[in-house]
């Protein structure tokens, strides 16, 4: 066209510019619909927790209990853990049973231990004794009384966990021991630690108790890496 004349150069110019420029849009709004579509399966994910209703503390909550002149109070004594014929699936396999029929009796001041492999329920109990999760049928007693009778956060304070994978925030040694208590004082926590057979190998640290978790811990894993490799 531009050798018969009827297109010039300079417009030529100017269309190869504008379909550079619109090209570009176009595949940014191909990317944006992709986004999109990803977006979606997510977000039903995201909406499907907001949507969630956690359990309430329930009627038989300890302040309710104490108006109608039930003793439901929580205190930090030993207490007994009975489980009667717990039945339990969990809402998102409503089909695939985790405990059928179980039952169990913890004495007041005892040491228990669950033992078995992976996927037997040991976890589960665990998850139904903190009511992470209520049970299908069946009873959860402490000393005798429904675990649905408690105020759910004053029951949950007064169980401790250790996880399997230990976490440890930035910060000093003592401010991980006293994460969950703010309120401890540092004596108290050092009479946790030596209960927890810590204290000795924290004070070996340069600062002690003082130590910063992660400026420490990182030497500690670069000295230990050409080791490990």
């Amino acid at each position: 066209m531009i050798q018969r004349g009827t297109l010039t150069s300079e417009i030529l110019l100017a269309f190869m510019l504008y379909q550079g420029q619109l090209q570009n849009e176009m595949m940014n709004l191909f990317n944006s619909y992709s986004s999109l579509v990803k977006s979606t399966g997510a977000g039903d994910k995201v909406f499907e927790l907001l949507d969630r209703q956690p359990p309430a503390p329930g009627i038989g909550s300890q302040q309710v209990q104490l108006r109608l002149g039930n003793d439901a109070s929580i205190n930090d004594d030993p207490v007994a853990i009975q489980f009667e014929n717990i039945k339990f699936s969990y809402p998102s396999r409503p089909d695939q049973p985790i405990l059928r029929g179980i039952d169990l009796n913890i004495d007041a001041g005892s040491t228990f231990a669950l033992v078995g492999p992976s996927g037997c329920g040991k976890s589960t109990i665990v998850n139904l004794l903190q009511r992470f999760y209520d049970v299908s049928s069946g009873r959860i007693l402490i000393d005798g009384v429904d675990i649905k009778s408690y105020d759910l956060k004053h029951h949950r304070n007064r169980i401790g966990i250790v996880t399997q994978d230990p976490i440890l925030f930035s910060g000093t040694i003592l401010s991980n021991i006293m994460y969950g208590m703010p309120n401890a004082t540092k004596e108290e926590a050092i009479e946790a630690a030596k209960r927890a057979n810590a204290h000795s190998f924290i004070c070996a640290f340069p600062d002690g108790y003082e130590t910063q978790v992660r400026h420490y811990f990182l030497e500690l894993f670069m000295l230990l890496l050409p080791w490990s490799l």
